[in-house]
């Protein structure tokens, strides 16, 4: 399935987002996006980072879809990058606990609609 964002990509923007997964109750772990409190669950730690990765394509999909992504990244301090994601050697800290496994990805977005 390609999202409306993969469809408007050429050439634009991007964001930086942090998934982080730990372990829940019953076997589960738990994903989040750091910069957009999307929350999810799965049976491995693969899968929840799939599934958040999922889930926040759809998110900014349907921020994008109502208009509403402006908003919401001056609210939680989010940058649309100009250009192609590089290999900019950039460091981003994240405070992590024991059990914890984070991931750094780049989205691309449309970067004129800020």
């Amino acid at each position: 399935m390609t999202s409306l964002i993969e469809t408007l990509c050429e050439g634009l923007g991007y964001i930086v987002v942090t998934y982080r997964v730990h372990p829940e109750e019953g076997g589960q772990f738990g994903a989040e996006c750091l910069e957009l409190g999307i929350r999810t669950c799965a049976d491995s730690v693969g899968e929840a980072f799939d599934a958040v990765a999922e889930a926040t394509l759809l998110y900014l999909d349907s921020l994008e879809r109502h208009e509403e992504r402006t908003r919401l990244f001056t609210e939680r301090g989010i940058v649309i990058v100009s250009g192609e994601p590089g290999e900019d050697g950039a460091e981003r800290t994240v405070p992590l606990r024991l059990s914890e496994y984070v991931h750094s990805d780049t989205i691309q977005l449309p970067a004129s609609v800020a």
